[in-house]
């Protein structure tokens, strides 16, 4: 079976993040738990993987105690053993993972860094028993969500604690990394491996799965449509959307997506410290226009974070639909915007607007429209539209970033919200922060549990001040078509993240 992304993965997985696992590094690890490797609502359904079952939470809500599957090996045939899981969260925090933020509230992680991590007082273990105890400073209920995260998975000592993204860990999926380099990764089954759950890590269908890169987002779609690839990861772009929706309607799957496109906007830097001009590029963006770049096949416009599917979202936008013309989108108002930054003073400063040339077309296009929608609010714009590596080899250049384009995806509202808000979330790069949304964040999460109706109430209240305080400039949520090749057969797909690709098979 043949992928395809534009970007390369990192085989590390404390760092992978630019593909669910159920496409990328959870064909060869596995978390504690996970939600349901399955198709329909009972994907949304977290369960034991690598831990006999789910815990429930003890000293009000801050222990959390697992006990391992026994039997469970690496690849290189070594047992699991629950030291470590410990090793790999203390790892995320020596690798400086994306995913490190999810983790902070564990006793000790306060006190590690680049150098040093030491979380046995936070991370109990105990080799012989096969248990492991989560100890927090504060309860969490997202805790157990967190450790679905394939960068928790475990590793076995004398795994470096630096990263490693062009070397695979041993790990305990149905695969293997049999090649890896700058075109691909290579998959083939992993001889250790033995079904223990069908739900949480079923066996894989193909003998061979392979990830390829360095292709443009057509060039792609182009593979797919003549069989040479099995699926995109990247979609169908605009240009192709009319031929592929009409001509090969058969090797399409639509579905609900919760992602929000969109600009994040460093609150910390000028011009966008000033509330009058974040809410003024976000009164001239014509998100239609935005619309028409991506195909109307896959989105819609937004003006807010929550996607429609989530608990809380109610339709808001105060910047351009009109309630008077029955919700419709209205053109952009240039006029008020410019009043907006004549009233801050920023008039004739100088933006740089970054983009990701590999995430079509938010990276690309969008960059160039909001560079010149900027040149007319007076400001001095430029582009600069880099490749991954940059992000990768010079992470400290966030820190200095007016507006980045960027989208995001996750499972739940709090998850959304909290790992992209947040102060303390790596995600934020600390472009955001108001500490009394961050305690509205989990205190909406933790009345979910006794009164889904109130907190769905609190979510759109948190969803509104974001709005209102131009967190963000969202653009649109995304419809996902999952494009596949005309040989693929039993597709199954999360409802929320699409193809489950090791459980295909090829005609």
């Amino acid at each position: 079976m043949v992928l395809l992304h534009t970007r390369r993965l990192s085989l590390d997985p404390a760092r992978q993040g630019d593909l669910p696992p159920l496409q990328s590094n959870g064909f060869t690890y596995d978390a504690l738990l996970t939600y349901a490797h399955a198709g329909g609502p009972q994907a949304l359904h977290l369960i034991p993987d690598l831990a006999l079952r789910v815990p429930v939470p003890s000293n009000h809500g801050t222990t959390y105690t697992f006990r391992l599957r026994p039997g469970i090996r690496y690849s290189d045939g070594r047992p699991v053993r629950a030291s470590d899981f410990r090793r790999a969260i203390e790892r995320l925090f020596r690798v400086q993972s994306g995913y490190l933020g999810n983790y902070t509230n564990i006793v000790g992680a306060s006190s590690c860094t680049r150098k040093r991590c030491n979380l046995a007082r936070g991370i109990v273990t105990d080799d012989r028993a096969g248990t492991i105890v989560f100890r927090l400073h504060a309860p969490d209920p997202g805790f157990r969500s967190s450790l679905t995260a394939i960068a928790t998975a475990p590793v076995p000592p004398g795994t470096p604690l630096h990263a490693l993204d062009k070397t695979a860990i041993p790990g305990t999926g149905p695969y293997i990394v049999a090649r890896a380099n700058k075109h691909e990764i290579r998959y083939i089954r992993n001889p250790k491996f033995s079904e223990w759950s069908h739900a949480a890590q079923p066996d894989g269908n193909p003998d061979e799965i392979v990830m390829r890169y360095g292709l443009t987002q057509s060039q792609e779609a182009r593979e797919v449509e003549a069989g040479t690839a099995d699926w995109t990861a990247d979609g169908i772009p605009a240009s192709l959307q009319p031929e592929v929706l009409t001509r090969f309607t058969a090797q399409l799957h639509k579905l609900p997506i919760a992602e929000t496109d969109f600009f994040r906007l460093n609150t910390k830097q000028a011009p966008f410290n000033d509330l009058r001009v974040r809410r003024a590029l976000n009164l001239a963006t014509d998100r239609t226009a935005i619309v028409r770049m991506y195909g109307p096949a896959v989105s819609f416009p937004t003006c807010q974070v929550l996607p429609p599917s989530f608990l809380g979202y109610r339709r808001f936008c105060p910047y351009t639909r009109d309630p008077r013309a029955g919700g419709r989108w209205t053109a952009p108002d240039l006029a008020r915007a410019r009043r907006l930054v004549a009233a801050s003073g920023t008039r004739g400063e100088r933006i740089t607007v970054w983009g990701d040339k590999t995430f079509h077309p938010t990276g690309t296009r969008v960059v160039r429209y909001t560079v010149h929608l900027l040149r007319r609010l007076g400001y001095r714009a430029r582009a600069r539209i880099v490749a991954p590596r940059v992000w990768e080899r010079h992470p400290q250049v966030f820190r200095k970033m007016q507006l980045i384009s960027s989208g995001w995806a996750n499972g739940s509202t709090f998850e959304f919200v909290n790992d992209a808000l947040a102060c303390a979330a790596p995600n934020n790069t600390h472009f955001f922060c108001d500490h009394r949304l961050d305690r509205a964040f989990h205190q909406a999460n933790t009345l979910e549990a006794t009164d889904p109706r109130a907190a769905a109430t609190q979510w759109a209240r948190i969803d509104r001040k974001l709005v209102n305080q131009a967190a963000w400039v969202p653009l649109v949520n995304i419809r996902w078509v999952d494009f596949v090749s005309a040989r693929v057969r039993n597709y199954e797909a999360d409802p929320t993240i699409g193809i489950i690709a090791d459980q295909v098979w090829l005609h």
